[in-house]
């Protein structure tokens, strides 16, 4: 134990989007009296939850958890609760509130709502101390909150965390077990904030913490990588000076932060850039130590944190491509679809989306499916809908309707999180297409790299809408289905064959006229996009097809027309050249105009600077300008 925290269950995760973590006893009888753990409900008619794992037909609106306190523990580490933290998930709460009761389920002692909260550890300041000095019976200090749109079961798996996360309880070990919400992932903890009585006088009135790390799960060499660390003071004094020491693969920097006030409770961030030389796993610790009183390497277990980040020649941030099998004729379709909604949302267009609606011939309210969807169901031998696809690496659907039933088999926000995690090693540009909303004409324009050797590269193109109001189930009730693939541009729709040249670029072109209406349903520009992805796979076999990156665009946003920018042919004595990300403007000119494909001045380069780095790579123009002339340049950054 160390200052002024009784530290009930101790999360040392680097990012939130974690497995959530169910606390469990594993000592004996005797060993529990000193203090239980649990998470769980804390509502409905369980008395007591310590153990309580509720089970997928218990899914409710709300999810609390919570630690429980004896009159032991309570007698000798402090006679107040001043504060408590609570560990909250990544996705959007509506409410929350924090609590202290006797008996689970029946009226708190104590109740705080919950105001600003963000994810990750939140400390909560009571507005009311509480007093512990006359208690004679196990407590509960607990949150319970509620999210968007979310219903909530705790999974428990049973596994002793990999980790080897613990927490002491007077004696009594208790081991932290990995688990999931159903629908959703987040790290779970509570901590009680204890000041006053013999305990107080043992321990440092300084207590720094290392709240969460941020660096990135991968990078490219020489590419610009921001680390950063949230540093949060838990002692009951402020700290106005601290340390903190990174070593990032050998890498060693210390920092001294001076003449700040960080009250109890606060937290600061201290971020900077760096980059790597040499491809490898990289490791990194962060350390921080509070310099008005310091704390103890073997009592600080939480004021440091190790890592590690993967550095490649090159690579590039994913797009995980998500597919769903689902239908018209069946109600669970829309559970399916409801439940992937779920895993999805919190992502927005980090991720793309495709569905399709094979064998629903025999309904006759089928009106989605095109033949495009069968070829793909039989593809990836799928026999029944309601079946779901990441990144086709992985299928879930072991059963018809284990999507819409089963947490084990329905995707989750952890899976798509380690999609998001994992590099890409080929790159995606839409920036030069267009869509000519008089004409209905898209000209679709895909420039890329592919950064290492891969065989058996297809590119695929579909076109997808969103927003079609159509009939599901039997008993003929409207839906509104989404990411819907109306139409495939390439030539075989489990994509065509892409050439790459000597230097690892590629470049393929498509035109399409939209039709207004495809099958039975009339097609809304406003709700349709553009989805293009490379896969990796030999013809035929097909449990191959890994995805190896995906861009999509809705139609809406691309241009009429790409920018034309005039050149005037009177020479003049410049060049242009591109190095990693940053272009170079050499020779006798007054200023340079960088656009974007779409005629949008991005930048103005001078010739005292002759050179700009860009954070994103993709197709640029450059028009350099010398008294009555001018010169174009149109660019690849890589």
């Amino acid at each position: 134990m160390k200052g002024k925290l009784l530290c009930i269950a101790l999360l040392s995760c680097m990012s939130w989007s974690l497995n959530a973590f169910a606390i469990r006893s594993n000592g004996s009888e005797k060993e529990g009296q000193n203090g239980a753990a649990f998470v769980g409900y804390c509502e409905g008619t369980q008395d007591e939850l310590e153990y309580y794992a509720p089970t997928p037909d218990q899914l409710a609106d709300s999810i609390s958890y919570a630690i429980a306190l004896s009159p032991e523990l309570l007698k000798e580490n402090g006679n107040l609760i001043h504060a408590i933290r609570v560990a909250l998930p990544e996705f959007p709460i509506n409410k929350g509130k924090i609590w202290i009761t006797n008996t689970l389920g029946k009226a708190p002692l104590l109740v705080q709502e919950l105001q600003e909260t963000i994810p990750g550890w939140n400390y909560i300041s009571l507005d009311h101390p509480f007093d512990c000095e006359n208690i004679d019976k196990k407590i509960f200090v607990g949150v319970t909150f509620w999210g968007t749109d979310r219903r909530f079961c705790l999974e428990d798996t049973d596994e002793r965390n990999l980790n080897a996360d613990w927490a002491c309880l007077k004696g009594g070990w208790v081991h932290l077990f990995l688990g999931s919400y159903y629908g959703s992932n987040c790290a779970v903890g509570v901590q009680a904030m204890m000041s006053g009585g013999d305990y107080s006088k043992k321990t440092p009135q300084y207590d720094l913490a290392i709240e969460k790390v941020n660096l990135p799960a991968y990078a490219s060499i020489s590419e610009k990588v921001t680390c950063s660390v949230l540093v949060r003071n838990l002692g009951v004094q402020p700290v106005t000076d601290f340390k903190i020491e990174c070593d990032l693969d050998g890498d060693k920097q210390e920092l001294e932060i001076s003449d700040i006030f960080l009250p109890a409770g606060d937290a600061y961030n201290y971020a900077y850039e760096t980059t790597f030389s040499k491809e490898g796993e990289k490791e990194y610790t962060w350390k921080v130590v509070s310099m008005n009183g310091g704390v103890a390497d073997e009592v600080a277990n939480n004021n440091r944190e190790s890592g590690s980040t993967d550095i490649y020649e090159k690579c590039f941030a994913r797009t995980p491509l998500l597919e769903r099998f689902t239908g018209q004729g069946s109600i669970y379709a829309c559970i399916c679809d409801y439940r992937v909604m779920l895993a999805a949302e919190n992502f927005g267009r980090r991720i793309a989306q495709v569905s399709y609606y094979p064998f629903d011939a025999s309904f006759s309210g089928a009106t989605l499916g095109v033949d495009a969807h069968n070829i793909v169901a039989n593809a990836f031998d799928v026999s029944e809908v309601l079946y779901v696809l990441l990144d086709r690496t992985n299928l879930f659907g072991e059963s018809p309707y284990s999507p819409a039933f089963d947490p084990v088999n329905v995707i989750s926000q952890e899976m798509i999180q380690d999609r998001l995690d994992t590099p890409a090693f080929v790159d995606i540009d839409l920036k030069e297409s267009t869509f000519d909303e008089k004409t209905r004409k898209l000209s679709v324009k895909i420039d890329g790299v592919v950064a290492k050797e891969i065989p058996n590269l297809k590119i695929n193109l579909f076109i997808t809408q969103d927003s079609i109001i159509a009939p599901q189930s039997i008993s003929g009730s409207d839906y509104c289905h989404n990411d819907v693939m109306r139409a495939a541009l390439t030539k075989n729709v489990m994509g065509d064959e892409l050439t790459v040249s000597a230097d690892g670029t590629y470049h393929v072109e498509y035109t399409y006229v939209v039709p207004e209406m495809i099958g039975f349903t009339n097609t809304d520009l406003s709700h349709m996009n553009v989805v293009a992805f490379v896969s990796s796979y030999e013809d035929h076999i097909f449990n191959t097809m890994e995805v190896c990156n995906v861009r999509s665009v809705p139609l809406k946003d691309l241009p009429s027309s790409l920018a034309s920018i005039s050149e005037i042919q009177i020479p003049i004595n410049v060049s242009c050249y591109v190095e990693g990300k940053r272009v170079y403007i050499n020779g006798d000119y007054e200023y340079a105009e960088i656009y974007t494909p779409y005629g949008t001045l991005i930048a103005t380069v001078s010739p005292n600077k002759n050179n700009i780095e860009f954070s994103e790579g993709g197709v640029y123009l450059v028009k350099v300008l010398a008294g009555n002339g001018q010169k174009t340049f149109k660019l690849l950054l890589k």
